[in-house]
């Protein structure tokens, strides 16, 4: 068994070894060396741990909680680290709920916010051409949201209106065919048969094309026309769309209007409090239920998810 082991790992590597020389971006390949070693630490514990008390039920499962106790945050932070696909399957994992109970309180933070990037006002300076300054009349150095792919700050152009610039993550899309070429990779070796390889390549596939449709902020800014536009053709006047600013629209990186009044995720957030306290329910009870229903394909009517949200300090700077 130990031989087996060890000789599955070696042609892991050489598979992986052999897929990293294709690719010429240093900073997606050491990415994945960086999950590569967490995973294949993780990976060698857990089955070394099954493998000596197999016989020991008891013993196996106190040494498994141990063991999630000890990973649990290094793989927290070191997800918020790579953002990317990385915490996007992450996320995935925690709103289906197949992890265990530990890593699922440990990770909770991603679906909440992951660090935000210090060199943001920079980046978006370099993709437009021009300074800061010949930009906005203002912008603010705390973030609006930050995500796994990108993040936002509220500013104010020259001409007063109030805008919210939203960039992409440095080096998300070089990292992103490498990081979708080591979850096929993955796949094709932990599948246990021809079938479930399938399957698994057509999942990786459709997540790579849902996230590669999500990082091209051109196409969302057309989305956003025409979202607002069927609105209004709608009669739906309650609900705005912000417009995108488009002489300052680039691949990576979007600017549109600031609009006042409550999110979206506000609105849930009061509409869920109401729900839970019709149907006398404790704070989060209705997000909990949500959580039943997705691991067990039930349905629950007018579910809405509830998430707790902290308050911001803006911190303004006059430029």
């Amino acid at each position: 068994m130990y031989a087996l082991l060890v000789f599955s790992l070696i042609a892991a590597t050489v598979a992986i070894m052999s897929l990293l020389a294709r690719y010429s971006h240093r900073r997606a390949c050491f990415r994945y060396l960086l999950i590569l070693r967490l995973l294949g630490a993780m990976i060698w514990s857990y089955k070394i741990a099954e493998l000596t008390l197999r016989h020991h039920p008891e013993s196996l499962a106190a040494q498994q909680e141990s063991l999630h106790d000890q990973y649990a945050h290094d793989l927290l932070v070191l997800l918020q680290r790579l953002r990317g696909v990385y915490a996007k399957l992450a996320q995935t994992a925690l709103a289906l709920g197949v992890l265990p109970a530990r890593f699922n309180t440990v990770l909770t933070p991603l679906l909440r916010e992951v660090p935000a990037s210090a060199d943001f006002w920079e980046r978006v300076a370099a993709q437009q051409g021009q300074p800061i300054e010949q930009l906005f009349a203002s912008v603010d150095d705390t973030p609006l949201g930050v995500g796994t792919i990108g993040q936002a700050h509220a500013a104010r152009l020259i001409d007063g209106r109030e805008v919210v610039v939203k960039a992409l993550h440095p080096d998300l899309k070089e990292s992103l065919q490498l990081d979708f070429a080591m979850l096929q990779l993955a796949a094709r070796l932990l599948s246990p048969d021809a079938e479930t390889r399938t399957r698994m390549a057509h999942t990786v596939a459709a997540m790579r094309d849902q996230l590669e449709a999500e990082l091209d902020a051109r196409a969302e800014a057309k989305a956003m026309k025409r979202i607002g536009m069927s609105l209004r053709q709608a009669g739906l006047r309650s609900v705005a769309v912000p417009e995108p600013i488009d002489d300052m629209v680039r691949p990576d990186m979007l600017v549109m209007t600031r609009i006042p009044g409550r999110t979206l995720q506000e609105y849930f957030d009061a509409a869920a409090a109401e729900e839970e306290a019709r149907r006398g329910l404790e704070a989060g009870g209705l997000e909990a239920q949500v959580t039943v229903s997705m691991r067990h394909g039930r349905q629950i009517p007018h579910q809405i998810p509830h998430q707790a949200r902290g308050e911001r300090r803006e911190v303004r700077r006059r430029l």
